[in-house]
């Protein structure tokens, strides 16, 4: 496998992000986010950090205001769009935007969620270029 192969990520998807499945709601509708890579290759990432807390003011956070400066930077950075998200499971989809996506995310009742979604936003390989052998030439 070429170093190109191996590590080089696309700019497009890595900030517009990428479509992945979440769940199947009780109504049958199909519940998918669209993330955008971590990382300086994200032009959002960095800047969505610095609208945090300064560094030296971190140790002084709650872990209440630690998970809502995390979710802050989901909310400018990662979650580009989601659909059929809903919680509560009723049937009333949540709209994506900054407001809803801190409030899920800041949620420790939705720890593994968040952690879901940060290994698929930390992840290489949905953010690369098809190779060859899996577009089936």
């Amino acid at each position: 496998m070429s170093l190109k192969a191996k590590y080089k990520t696309n700019s497009s998807l890595v900030n517009d992000g990428v479509w992945f499945d979440v769940c199947t709601n009780s109504d049958k509708t199909k519940c998918r986010v669209k993330l955008r890579r971590t990382g300086p290759g994200n032009a959002l990432w960095s800047q969505a950090w610095r609208n945090q807390p300064q560094a030296e003011d971190l140790q002084e956070l709650t872990p209440q205001q630690d998970r809502e400066a995390m979710a802050n930077v989901y909310a400018e950075a990662v979650v580009a769009d989601w659909e059929h998200m809903q919680p509560d499971d009723d049937g009333k989809n949540w709209p994506c935007d900054h407001e809803h996506v801190v409030k899920l995310l800041a949620d420790p009742d939705w720890l593994e969620l968040r952690n879901d979604w940060r290994a698929k936003a930390d992840s290489l390989v949905p953010f690369q270029d098809k190779r060859e052998e899996e577009a089936g030439n």
